[in-house]
């Protein structure tokens, strides 16, 4: 009996543990002391970071394992892995197919070789570099896209690690200018041709652009394209139908399309206009922002994110602000008129709110909305439905000055703040108001106290019962 019992134990191990041993190898990690690696799935290997004195460096195609002997093929070069090094030069072995984000960042590049297997190159790969030659031939540091056979796709622009701070030498087979790709290279000034349709994502984030036309053939701009950078004159032709969030932030414009501008960008309607109902981003330098227009019904996300605000008016046109539209300010008196019916998630966390008016006709409350501010209490109007997880979290509002509109339900568990919907708010996610402890804490209604010790006893009740019940087995086999 017990030589069947311990064979069948040992078949649910073997059984548990198989998948295990199958897939153990991948994303295992190793070192030969000058790279570290991760074990990919094909049982090759992608390098996570260079331990070597930099300098002029050839890559191998293929490192050992200092422990186990085992040798692997190198295939990708990972996110970070060279970055900051203290390279001069660079020699992609073939096998590599693939560069991360920012790979060779950082360092004092100026001449690179990139074998024909590599196939993906990715954003800022070799951004803040000193690139004088690639595949020895003169560069001016741009760095393109790769096609499927590992050619050079020159419409696309996947990294700048020229020394240039005036880029005006942007080829016209150039339609793409991608993601990263000129991130945090010092760039003062920007002339792209007519031939580029697209600009990416944080395509010129952190630089020093000053002045800035948008060339005629640009249809869209990219999420923070151009956030953290010292635009003043901005224009921005009409070929533009889409702006994304955050595009101009962190800017000081004060002029826009030749017309004085306190810096609010619009979204863009199919023809090209301004949607003066949908600000998506905000590049002025002023922190007390009483000029929202009285048309404008959204405030979209990110769009006034780390701008530096003390005083906002939000006039009564608005009826949705979007996640993070707010997000990290020094925001201290708020008044939420009656037409804003959603809040969105971080709306106005990470601000200096002290004194916050919430108005009949909200109906949303975001997750987090109005988190790590100041606040010592918030009345919830009757309109209110929904408020999301964590929403006044890390305040110093407790339970008696979190006020909710009479008639709604009753706390299910003080602990997590779940609470159980009722006539007029029928949620209220995790943490709404405040990480507190489900023991010492009252519900707020009735003043019982709740406490997590039931879930314990249960769990206690349920193991003492099953401990008996072995010790019955062994006793019935003796």
């Amino acid at each position: 009996m017990k030589r069947k019992l311990t064979m069948i134990l040992i078949i649910i191990l073997v059984i548990i543990c198989l998948p295990t041993a199958v897939l153990a190898a991948e994303g295992d990690t190793g070192t030969d002391g000058i790279y570290e690696w991760e074990e990919l799935a094909d049982g090759t290997v992608m390098i996570t970071d260079y331990l070597g004195p930099g300098g002029a460096l050839i890559i191998p195609s293929a490192v050992k394992d200092s422990t186990s002997g085992i040798v692997y093929n190198i295939t990708e070069l990972g996110t970070y892995s060279f970055l900051m090094k203290s390279l001069t030069s660079v020699d992609i072995p073939m096998g590599v197919t693939r560069i991360g984000f920012l790979t060779f960042g950082h360092n004092s590049l100026t001449d690179i070789t990139i074998s024909s297997s590599v196939t993906n190159i990715e954003g800022a790969a070799f951004n803040n570099n000193q690139i004088t030659s690639v595949d020895g031939v003169a560069s001016d540091g741009i760095i393109y896209s790769r096609n499927a056979d590992g050619t050079e796709d020159v419409s696309t622009i996947a990294s700048y690690g020229g020394s240039s701070d005036i880029i005006d030498f942007v080829p016209s087979s150039v339609t793409t200018v991608g993601d990263y790709s000129f991130t945090s290279n010092g760039i003062t000034s920007v002339s792209l041709p007519s031939s580029v349709i697209s600009i990416g994502k944080d395509a010129f984030y952190a630089n020093n652009i000053s002045n800035l036309t948008i060339s005629s053939g640009i249809r869209s701009i990219g999420e923070s394209a151009f956030l953290m950078n010292n635009i003043t004159n901005l224009t921005i032709p009409n070929n533009v139908t889409s702006i994304g969030i955050s595009a101009f932030n962190e800017n000081a414009i004060t002029t826009l399309n030749g017309a004085p501008s306190n810096g609010i960008i619009f979204a863009r309607n199919s023809d090209g206009s301004d949607n003066t109902t949908r600000i998506v981003s905000y590049g002025g330098t002023s922190t007390d922002i009483d000029f929202i227009p009285n048309i404008v019904t959204t405030i979209g996300e990110a769009s006034f994110y780390d701008s530096g605000i003390t005083d906002l008016t939000i006039p009564t046109s608005v009826t949705h602000i979007e996640d993070y539209a707010f997000d990290i300010n020094a925001i201290v008196n708020l008044i939420i008129p009656s037409n804003v019916e959603f809040i969105g998630e971080n709306a106005f966390s990470s601000n200096s709110l002290m004194n916050l008016t919430l108005s009949d006709g909200l109906k949303s409350i975001g997750d987090y909305a109005f988190e790590a501010n100041l606040l010592t209490g918030v009345t919830i109007p009757n309109t209110v439905t929904s408020i999301g997880e964590g929403a006044f979290d890390f305040n110093d509002i407790s339970f008696t000055t979190f006020i909710l509109p009479a008639g709604t339900g009753e706390w299910l568990s003080t602990d997590s703040n779940i609470y159980n919907g009722g006539d007029s708010v029928s949620v209220i996610e995790g943490y709404a108001h405040n990480t507190v402890s489900l023991i010492d804490t009252p519900n707020p209604r009735t003043g019982d106290k709740h406490s997590n010790l039931i879930w314990f006893f249960c769990f206690a009740i349920l193991l003492l019962g099953c401990t008996a019940f072995t010790i019955r087995q062994k006793v019935k086999q003796r």
